[in-house]
């Protein structure tokens, strides 16, 4: 029997209740991680992008490409041209179709979306299609001016922005820094990109178109890099689609199987506990039984066995061992006189002093009892306290002559428990003894007869009533 280790144990119920609050954590964290993400307008800046080059910004979720219109009738050359005032002189400008393509690379809709394109260079804006194109001028001067133009429905006469009416439309300025926004047209179906087919390894794409004219230029396929800008966007996802959404569901499985694998041991404990009480009721009975033996063959001790067991066990108990250890003492100290039966009854029941011839085969009780119980192998350890339960700390009792922790410890507990009983009770030659004397006899004895840190926790019991001095009932349990 060792002492019980003080420390916290980890319990299929702690695992649980853990688990548990993790996938509360989880799912709390996913769902509210959705619903942000979700209510979200998400922004991609071509500074931030995984891969930029001329005409391509790629990000993990979507590539922009802009550039010249590739084919026929891309750009030309106009019979007016613009001097660095954006006035109309004789000459040849070039104007140019520029496309800016978006690429959804998710397996989600691109929603309600939005380009915004910073000028690079002097360059004027003559067409957009189909959406409605935000227009910022002047935006290095304080004189910024903002308008939302439909090229389609515009009229020159109440734009507000710098414009110049030319043979082939109206042209508004841009100077480096100026930047325009577009917004994709509901009737076009432009605000919606679709998710990508994965199955069929298919992109879904946007394409817009804008025409630029260039002042002074004769470089018919002259192409500016568009680098600065941004793109705005929602998209709604699932929960489902969440990387945390299979492991959570993974360990909610598990979690169910748990409790289902608790529910059954729970019912399967249920059984063994019903057995196992039947099967401690005959044990109880039958150890009885045996006791009963025992006091009829000496009265004088009548429920000397009981008392000592029940002390023994509220002495582990109060050492902090758990519950079967401490049943398990109580049936130890139960049986550690059984070997009195095979005391002659002139011998035990004696009133007189004993001879030390009468005294040895006293204390032969011990052997007697540890060869009784040697085979009862359902309670481990039951021989050893009927054994070893006259022995003392300092080395000087019997059989053996064992000394301090040599001793195993149910047989100290029980030494203490003995001679605590025989000092409380009334025996044919003598009375019961003072409570002073039983107390002064526990302490000077303690590192002598008895385990002195089993003698505090003992006293203890004392001091908080569980064990008291005085009273001897027959049956204590």
């Amino acid at each position: 029997m060792k002492k019980p280790r003080k420390k916290f144990r980890f319990t299929i119920i702690h695992v649980l209740v853990i688990l548990f609050l993790v996938l509360v954590a989880g799912y709390s964290y996913m769902i509210s991680s959705t619903y942000k993400f979700n209510h979200t307008t998400h922004v991609l800046d071509f500074s931030d992008a995984n891969k930029s080059k001329k005409g391509v910004i790629e990000f993990d979720d979507v590539k922009i490409t802009i550039g010249l219109r590739r084919g026929n009738n891309v750009s030309w050359e106009n019979a007016e041209d613009f001097d660095d005032d954006w006035k109309i002189v004789p000459g040849s400008s070039v104007g140019a179709i520029f496309e800016a393509k978006i690429t959804n690379l998710t397996e989600h809709d691109i929603e309600n979306w939005k380009l915004t394109l910073e000028i690079p260079e002097k360059m004027a804006i003559n067409d957009g299609w189909n959406g409605e194109i935000e227009i910022h001028q002047n935006v290095e001067t304080a004189d910024e001016v903002v308008e939302k133009v439909l090229f389609k429905d515009k009229n020159d006469a109440t734009l507000k922005l710098k414009h110049v009416s030319a043979t082939g439309g109206t042209v508004i300025p841009l100077e480096p820094g100026d930047f325009f926004v577009y917004y994709p047209s509901e009737e076009a179906k432009e605000t919606v990109i679709p998710k990508t087919n994965l199955k069929k390894d298919k992109s879904s794409s946007q394409v817009i178109g804008f025409i630029m004219y260039f002042p002074h230029t004769k470089n018919k396929h002259h192409e500016p890099a568009f680098t600065v800008g941004t793109l705005e966007y929602e998209m709604t996802i699932s929960i489902a689609d969440s990387k945390l959404f299979v492991w959570l569901l993974i360990g909610t499985v598990i979690w169910f199987s748990m409790i289902g694998s608790l529910i059954v041991s729970h019912f399967r404990l249920k059984t063994l506990v019903s057995r196992q009480k039947r099967d401690e009721l005959i044990i109880d009975q039958s150890m009885q039984t045996f006791i009963n033996f025992i006091d009829s063959k000496d009265p004088n001790t009548r429920g000397h066995s009981l008392r000592v067991a029940k002390f023994s066990e509220l002495l582990v108990e109060k050492m902090g061992y758990n519950v079967i250890d401490c049943k398990k003492t109580y049936y130890i100290a139960l049986m550690h006189d059984c070997g009195k039966m095979n005391i002659p009854d002139e011998v035990l029941l004696k009133p007189g002093k004993l001879t030390p011839e009468e005294f040895q085969i006293i204390k032969d009780h011990t052997k007697y009892g540890s060869q009784m119980l040697k085979d009862f192998n359902s309670i481990e350890d039951i021989d050893v306290g009927a054994r070893y339960h006259h022995e003392k700390y300092d080395g000087t009792g019997y059989p053996e002559g064992l000394k301090g922790e040599e001793i195993p410890l149910i047989a100290r507990i029980i030494c203490i428990a003995d001679s605590f009983d025989a000092m409380n009770s009334k025996r044919c030659y003598r009375d019961r003894l003072p409570k002073d004397y039983i107390l002064k006899e526990l302490k000077d004895n303690a590192g002598k007869q008895f385990d002195p840190e089993l003698v505090e926790v003992f006293l203890e019991l004392i001091e908080e009533g569980k064990i008291q001095i005085g009273e001897v009932r027959e049956d204590t349990k």
